[in-house]
């Protein structure tokens, strides 16, 4: 995997930027697979924000948010294909 995959990679763990590597790189397998968790851990930040709201524990979503968002970048900038903890197998 080139440090240009890698970067562009590590971008989809950044909100809605997901959507940038998934069509720049359609064909390349290491992007698809973090543009992939980027998406889960954006539809995964949206209901956190609500639920967050509701009952008053934002602020736990948002580490945990930050701690995934970490966690991902990281993946993407070493070469790791790992799925994110605890969101990173839903809808497989």
């Amino acid at each position: 995997t080139s440090q240009g995959n890698k970067a562009l990679a590590a971008i989809s763990y950044l909100s809605v930027l997901f959507a940038i590597p998934y069509f720049l790189a359609p064909n390349d397998k290491f992007v698809r697979f973090h543009a992939k968790q980027g998406m889960k851990l954006f539809l995964f930040g949206i209901v956190a924000d609500v639920l967050g709201a509701l009952i008053g524990l934002g602020w736990l979503a948002t580490l945990f948010r930050l701690y995934l968002i970490y966690k991902g970048m990281s993946n993407a900038l070493s070469g790791k294909k790992e799925e994110l903890p605890v969101i990173g197998n839903i809808g497989e």
